[in-house]
């Protein structure tokens, strides 16, 4: 049990620390990294074979000459799970310029927490607690153009180990050159070399008294693509690799991308087969990878997953609108220059224009015009110009035509105007054969106004006013007479026809108004006279009396109605009855409203009294004098 824990202890310190002896190393020599297996699940799962064609943010591990490949700025994750707590991640960054070249950031970091210190003594274990262990990596690379399809890059690296209490830190240097062939076609489309030297400046990391050089590493790489940039293109890869105290290994590896949106990944890492897989959406990316992470007797089969963010506008799309802004200047200088010389033809034909206006050469003049119109058809001052020589030409034809038009529409008015006339004098002479003569009057007023000195039209007009007054005054006096013989109906009728024949004339509206108020009077004193005598014949004195004062108030001066009237009261009182109760507080009721002004209200009071205390002669001479004094006005 105790060699089992040893022999663990000793594989986790061989591979954390990176003791992993090489297969011929000498008391002077190094060690290897623990950063040599790789970073991003896409090369894992393609065999590691990434030197010629690396991507993503992990571009510069591979080969910083490498990193001019990469088109668009990205930001990305990398997450390994070893065995027994152990971790390797790495995040970075790349940045592509137009001109400027590539530039990269990385931070890589492997390494666990509470491995136990011990020590084997006489086959005794000594425990010293537990410690945590982790080994950082920062990489900050820069890759440039030097010529067509040729790039050459450097990075430098700062490491950083921690065991324990005790801890070192090393600087190194990589470097590496690629080159993209720039046929259009062929078998060299598409082809790419890539070579990469990793610590060709090493690291020398101390430790207490030991010291670490790590050995450099040397990676060359070809790569084919088939198919096109943006649609589905097929990858293959192919790496060898040697380093300073192992022998030559080998790497293979083929992408197939559907859209750059899915890709299917395989590959052979040294004789091991990887897979892996990647689905992009928009601007995010996420890869898996599975494969041996390194040798099988110190490391597991692992699994590897990597998440890329890509950032703002890729390099091809950046030219397209710096090309897209130089064709659009190279068109508005052109439009400029073009512009310029049609402002001078157009400037230069204005004034010739204008010369032979003021020479009265309007042919010449138009001429000039048009040509101006041609160049600029929405030209303000060539299109006033050509108004002007137009107008000049046609000036006394116009004035011709506007004068014979004049006279065309007088004629139609005169016409029109002699049609309505005659229109209206006919219905004026329907109006008077039906006596009509309100419609008459309107008629021949219509008539007048298109035709004032008319002298037939004005005679027809004072005759027809005198007959409308005279038809007024005949219905008002017919209506009186068929008062008088009762014919109630026929005499409202009368004063409706004088209604209508008054209607515009306040004067004889207000005659009317006058008449049919009398004969509202009469119609009540009838009414009151019948209702009365009728009472009276019968002797019922006490029941004619109200109709019989009603009938006074109405007509004080009736002989006949004052006669009974008397009679009736003196049959049943012999004497006034007096002004009392409420019959008295009706009264002056009656006479506060009239001295408001409350004539209407003052009568309808009265008329309560005068029912309390029909005989009562102060009521009726009050609502006698009121009442006439407010129908007269």
């Amino acid at each position: 049990m105790k060699t089992r824990v040893f022999l663990y202890l000793t594989v986790f310190f061989s591979m954390l620390c990176a003791h992993r002896q090489a297969m011929s190393q000498t008391a002077g020599g190094g060690t290897e990294s623990p950063f040599a297996y790789g970073l991003h699940a896409r090369t894992l799962g393609m065999g590691n074979a990434a030197v010629a064609y690396p991507q993503g943010s992990g571009a510069m591990y591979w080969n910083p000459g490498g990193m001019s490949i990469v088109q668009q700025k990205s930001a990305g994750l990398s997450l390994t799970t070893l065995f027994e707590g152990i971790n390797y991640n790495y995040a970075g960054y790349i940045h592509p310029t137009l001109n400027s070249g590539v530039f990269g950031f990385g931070f890589s970091i492997i390494g666990c927490d509470g491995v136990m210190m011990r020590e084997w003594e006489q086959n005794i274990v000594h425990e010293y607690g537990a410690m945590g262990y982790w080994w950082g990596r920062m990489t900050i690379a820069y890759s440039l153009t030097l010529f067509r399809g040729f790039s050459a890059g450097l990075s430098f690296d700062a490491n950083r180990k921690v065991l324990g209490e005790w801890s070192a830190n090393g600087f190194g240097l990589n470097g590496g050159i690629h080159y993209a062939f720039p046929h259009e076609s062929g078998l060299l489309h598409g082809l790419f070399l890539g070579l990469s030297v990793e610590n060709f400046i090493s690291p020398r990391l101390r430790m207490g008294t030991a010291q670490e050089i790590l050995p450099y590493l040397l990676r060359f790489g070809l790569a084919k693509r088939f198919g096109s940039d943006e649609g589905s293109n097929f990858f293959v890869l192919a790496d060898l690799e040697k380093s300073e105290y192992r022998t030559m290994r080998y790497h293979l590896g083929a992408e197939f991308s559907i859209g750059r949106l899915v890709f299917l990944r395989s590959g052979i890492n040294s004789g091991f087969i990887t897979f892996g897989a990647g689905l992009r959406y928009r601007n995010m990316q996420l890869d898996y990878g599975t494969g041996p992470l390194g040798d099988l007797d110190l490391l597991p089969w692992g699994h590897r997953f990597s998440l890329q963010f890509f950032l703002g506008k890729s390099l091809p799309q950046m030219r397209e609108e710096i090309e897209q802004a130089r064709r659009e200047d190279i068109q508005r200088r052109l439009t400029e220059r073009l512009e310029a010389e049609r402002t001078q033809r157009i400037e230069s034909g204005l004034r010739a224009a204008r010369a032979y206006l003021d020479s009265t050469d309007y042919f010449n003049s138009r001429i000039e015009l048009v040509q101006v119109l041609r160049e600029d058809p929405e030209n303000q001052a060539a299109r006033q110009l050509l108004e002007l020589v137009e107008t000049r030409e046609n000036e006394y034809q116009e004035a011709r035509r506007q004068q014979l038009l004049q006279e065309d529409r007088e004629r139609t008015r005169r016409e029109q105007d002699q049609r309505f006339i005659e229109e209206k004098r006919q219905e004026a002479n329907t109006a008077l054969a039906e006596s009509d003569y309100r419609r008459a009057v309107i008629a021949l007023d219509a008539a007048l106004q298109r035709d004032p000195e008319n002298a037939q039209l004005r005679e027809y007009r004072t005759q027809a006013e005198v007959r409308l007054r005279q038809e007024i005054s005949d219905q008002i006096a017919r209506s009186k007479v068929l008062v008088q013989r009762e014919a109630i109906s026929d005499a409202y009728k009368a004063l409706d026809i004088a209604a209508k024949q008054a209607q515009g004339d306040d004067d004889l509206t207000r005659r009317v108004a006058r008449e049919r108020a009398a004969l509202d009077r009469e119609v009540d004193f009838i009414h009151n006279y019948q209702e009365g005598t009728s009472r009276y014949e019968k002797k019922d004195y006490q029941g004619a009396l109200p109709f019989l004062n009603k009938a006074l108030l109405i007509k004080p001066d009736h002989l006949h109605v004052r006669e009974m009237a008397s009679i009736a009261n003196s049959k049943v009182s012999g004497e006034e009855q007096p002004l009392t109760g409420r019959a008295k507080e009706l009264y002056f009721r009656g006479i506060n409203l009239f001295k408001n002004g409350k004539v209407k209200e003052a009568l309808e009071v009265w008329e309560q009294a005068l029912e309390l205390a029909p005989n009562n002669g102060k009521i009726l001479k009050t609502i006698h004098d009121v009442r006439s004094r407010y129908i007269e006005e």
